[in-house]
């Protein structure tokens, strides 16, 4: 697939809307339109099975702790040598250490990664209860915290906006158009999100069954005061 170079002023502005940009833009020929429609949903499907799956983002929660605890200050260093010359060697094998002794910086972060003790998914954010109220993933994480402690309740969120995809096009006719004016996977992509909360897996049962029991009444009291905070 050829990838021509679009990059006079005036079809930058026609195709962007906006002042013209000196850099040069890629693009394709309308022939490739449909491979790269293909890419973009391999990208989509790769996003909600593998990246977003419920377990991959605890572990990203876990980690996050462990460093907030192990590294000093709770940040990685500014200074460029230091910075390099941490790997994820030197990160493991602190996980190992400090799973292996209570009283080490990031202890619980550690044993939930190495022992595979991590949190597990007690809530999934659904349309249903996005209808009730937009805050129903942050009201049953507050409840939770507030039930369990916010020791034992973790919460991962990601609603990006929906926009399109836009890069130009090269058609059989010899004029360039947008991506977006010629496929509507390109105009609107359906919005990859995930609303999840985790809770210590020694409480995943009881957790449940209380969600089960209590979510309806958690999201319409929210709902109410939404409201309510509205008037």
């Amino acid at each position: 697939m050829k990838l021509p170079v679009f990059q006079t002023e005036e079809e930058l502005e026609r195709l962007r809307n906006e002042e013209a940009s000196k850099e040069p833009t890629l693009g394709i020929e309308s022939g490739g339109l449909q491979s790269a429609e293909g890419l973009l949903w391999a990208r989509q499907f790769m996003w909600s099975q593998v990246y977003l799956h419920p377990t991959r983002q605890v572990y990203d929660l876990h980690l996050a702790d462990f460093l907030h605890d192990w590294l000093p200050n709770g940040q990685f260093s500014t200074d460029t040598e230091k910075h390099l010359r941490l790997t994820d060697n030197e990160v493991m094998t602190a996980l190992l250490e400090a799973s292996r002794d209570p009283n080490a910086p990031g202890h619980d972060a550690a044993v939930c990664i190495i022992e595979r003790k991590h949190f597990r998914r007690v809530y999934e954010g659904s349309p249903t209860d996005r209808k009730l109220t937009l805050n129903a993933t942050d009201l049953i994480y507050k409840a939770l915290v507030e039930k369990y402690g916010i020791e034992n309740v973790k919460m991962k969120v990601r609603n990006p906006g929906s926009e399109g995809r836009h890069f130009p096009v090269l058609t059989s006719s010899g004029k360039c158009e947008s991506s977006t004016v010629l496929s509507e996977t390109f105009k609107k992509m359906p919005v990859v999100s995930a609303n999840n909360v985790f809770v210590r897996p020694s409480l995943r049962d009881d957790a449940k069954s209380w969600i089960d029991r209590e979510k309806d009444n958690i999201l319409r009291r929210g709902r109410d005061e939404e409201k309510a905070n509205d008037q």
